[in-house]
């Protein structure tokens, strides 16, 4: 029996001075929007430490956006 599951990723980035200093994924489960995965993962540690108040608000930002898109489709 096939089995199928539609999730929704959305990516995102803090990037200074054309440098990716962190780098944002969320990924939502269409059947189950309960579920949602979100991480970072800082892709360049001395950009990052240099400009961490700025990739805090970005990642903040980055989980608002992630968290009212599961309630739109929890809504649903």
């Amino acid at each position: 029996m096939l089995n199928m599951t539609k999730t929704v990723t959305i990516n995102g980035n803090s990037q200074i001075e054309g440098v990716i200093a962190e780098t944002f994924s969320a990924t939502i489960d269409s059947n189950n929007p309960d579920n949602m995965n979100i991480s970072s993962y800082i892709q360049n540690s001395k950009t990052y430490r240099e400009n961490q108040a700025q990739c805090d608000k970005d990642w903040q930002e980055f989980c608002t956006a992630a968290f009212e898109e599961q309630d739109e489709m929890k809504a649903e």
